[in-house]
């Protein structure tokens, strides 16, 4: 097994040209990176959020043009060659428009189905923003949305490889939700004091690693 990470070069949020993707083999050995920004598809003037590989080693790049706030989903393959863009979701005949809103984090789980956190501003105001998770199939259709009183503040996601749990964090507010595959809510990952959590990675072992950030430095 693999494991991939990824070196953002710039400030995260503001500037993220060029970024690259770094491979590593199972002792840390170094095997490959991939630039994307040379490529000329993300350049200065894009703001990255996320990245997620599925099984085919295509990379899942979720971000927004910061000159039009404009967001989406990049896919590429293993070599960094562009394949496509996800600013949009089938739904039974009607579109759910990601650039509306702002996209937050994507992750790829075990079956290759893609779950989005996605902030919606097309709501009454700005202050009364939704945040959605949605899961997607493969071919961009869309399967489930969790329930909206269990995601209201929760701007990542991660789904782990080992039980196709998706766990979705405040990176304002104190605790980590659990859902299974179907949506439902397993329970809540909290004790985190007076810290945010920031990012979520669970290992092939199962372990659950938080990354949390002190608001007040």
């Amino acid at each position: 097994m693999r494991l991939k990470a990824v070196i953002y070069l710039g400030l995260f949020f503001m500037f993220a040209s060029p970024i690259f993707a770094v491979e590593f083999g199972p002792n840390c050995n170094f095997v490959q990176d991939t630039s994307f920004g040379s490529r000329g598809v993300l350049d200065a003037q894009t703001s990255i959020r996320s990245i997620s590989v599925d099984s085919d080693g295509n990379i899942y790049v979720a971000g927004a043009n910061l000159d039009d706030s404009k967001n989406w989903i990049r896919k590429f393959d293993s070599q960094g060659q562009p394949i496509g863009v996800i600013s949009s979701i089938n739904n039974n005949g009607g579109v759910i428009d990601l650039t509306a809103g702002y996209v937050s984090s994507a992750s790829v789980d075990k079956d290759d189905n893609l779950w989005i956190a996605f902030v919606d501003y097309d709501y009454p105001d700005y202050v009364g923003a939704k945040n959605r998770v949605y899961k997607i199939s493969p071919d961009n259709t869309f399967l489930l949305e969790l329930p909206a009183e269990n995601v209201l503040t929760s701007e990542g996601i991660f789904v782990d490889k080992v039980n196709n749990w998706v766990y979705a964090y405040d990176r304002g507010g104190d605790r980590v939700r659990v859902f299974n595959s179907e949506g439902s809510f397993l329970g809540a990952i909290s004790g985190f004091e007076n810290f945010h959590p920031e990012d979520v990675y669970v290992s092939s072992s199962g372990d659950v690693y938080v990354s949390l950030n002190d608001p007040n430095d």
